[in-house]
């Protein structure tokens, strides 16, 4: 809410933040801009389905369909999940469909 009074200035780093985590803030979310490596999202891909293998290959196809223009129009959503292994968890895919489909606001 304060972002959209103008009350401060998004893009100048807070005293409290180190400038090496500012700088890493700054670059994701410039990647957020940019389409991502072909390679690096086969990379997710395969983490992806070699972490559920003994799942049902439509129910995976089925999650793939929906992250996979997510993970390619944003470089800084596939950086995430490829530090923090999203893709090798059994939850992160889950959440972020629940995510992207809550009607909640305070999302």
């Amino acid at each position: 809410m304060l972002r959209h009074m103008n009350l401060y200035d998004p893009v100048k780093r807070p005293e409290a933040e180190n400038e090496i985590d500012f700088t890493r803030y700054i670059d994701i979310y410039q990647n957020q801009t940019k389409s991502t490596a072909a390679g690096f999202v086969a990379g997710i891909k395969n983490d992806f389905y070699n972490a559920n293998a003994d799942a049902k290959p439509a129910n995976l196809d089925k999650v793939w369909e929906f992250v996979l223009p997510k993970i390619e129009s944003n470089t800084g959503l596939a950086e995430f999940i490829n530090d923090y292994n999203g893709a090798k968890s059994k939850y992160f895919f889950p959440w972020l469909i629940n995510v992207y489909y809550s009607p909640s606001t305070a999302l």
